[in-house]
């Protein structure tokens, strides 16, 4: 929910917006036209993460962490980890709290074992995701992008 918080204040505000304008068809219009274009691309990204998270949880440890994937359990140590990359939007990267657009609240972590698998971990499953990772005591890039699509 947290993710979509910042989608539903923009959304009611332009609700609120048009009502004081007693809902005129053109500024109706063009309302839609700017929700939609506002509202797509948040709505792909969640999809996206919910279909890298459908049948995923993860428990952090002091020695790594235990990664359960349809019900497959790994056990996955600190030394098995080759790098960790945590993607987030320009906002983020700077540290800001504000956000333009409603895809700004999606980030995620890229974990590559030293035997080339990837693991994503999506701020869908964590709402402190940068804290949980830097618990394992890892370097972990930081990469700037305005759209964080895991498909790279």
């Amino acid at each position: 929910m947290k993710v979509w918080s910042f989608h539903i204040m923009g959304s009611t505000f332009m609700l609120l917006v048009l009502y004081l304008l007693k809902f005129e068809p053109d500024v109706v219009m063009v309302f839609l036209i700017f929700w939609l274009i506002y509202t797509i691309p948040a709505v792909y990204l969640y999809l996206e993460y919910l279909y890298v998270n459908l049948g995923v949880y993860i428990k952090f440890n002091t020695e790594g962490f235990i990664y359960y994937k349809n019900g497959i359990e790994q056990n996955i140590n600190k030394d098995q980890i080759e790098t960790i990359t945590y993607y987030l939007t320009p906002n983020a990267y700077k540290g800001s709290g504000f956000q333009y657009l409603a895809i700004e609240g999606f980030r995620f972590v890229r974990i590559v074992t030293k035997t080339s698998q990837q693991i994503l971990i999506t701020n869908l499953m964590s709402s402190q995701l940068e804290e949980d990772i830097s618990s394992l005591g890892i370097p972990i890039r930081r990469k700037k992008r305005l759209f964080c699509t895991t498909r790279i």
